[in-house]
């Protein structure tokens, strides 16, 4: 997984997740993760770092895919991935900008769907919208989910006026 920024809740459950299927699965990133550290095989973090470094991080990791993380203005590494490496990369889109309309575009949000060679969405309505958008989203995709693990329930109220779980 290369994530711009860190890598938050959902790498860390999507990376569980493969574990649990016997797929090794690292993280590349600035910042150490704030939650789940113990799930990936390798963490490889740097928060001084330049966009170069983190891909050339990256690509110093025996890989078979290179799974990007696409948070806000975080669609940068598809592309410089795909400017360096033949093998597969896909794209996660978590957030897009486009579907934030007090945010300010990430002006490498609609090429980084297109050179992806693959897409993750978190709904079908999701992956729908970016078509909508005129994003080019006709590729091999899968829809994975938010989910919160059981690892994460809480079970007693948050506040006096939350009850039951929250979800990121």
């Amino acid at each position: 997984m290369v994530c711009g920024e860190y890598p938050d809740i959902r790498v860390g459950r999507i990376t569980s997740a493969l574990r649990d299927n016997g797929i090794k699965h690292g993280v590349t990133t600035l910042r150490y993760p704030p939650q789940m550290d113990d799930v990936y095989d390798f963490i490889d973090w740097n928060h001084t770092d330049s966009q170069a470094g983190i891909i050339d991080r990256a690509l110093s990791h025996e890989a078979d895919v290179y799974h990007v993380h696409g948070e806000l203005h975080q669609f940068w590494p598809v592309l410089a991935l795909k400017e360096r490496t033949d093998k597969p990369v896909i794209l996660n889109i978590h957030d897009l900008n486009s579907a934030r309309p007090a945010t300010a575009l990430d002006r490498y949000e609609e090429e980084a769907i297109a050179a992806a060679d693959a897409l993750v969405w978190v709904t079908d309505d999701y992956r729908l919208f970016g078509e909508a958008m005129g994003f080019a989203v006709d590729k091999p995709y899968a829809i994975v989910p938010n989910y919160v693990s059981s690892r994460w329930f809480i079970d007693k109220p948050v506040l006096p006026h939350i009850g039951g779980v929250c979800i990121h």
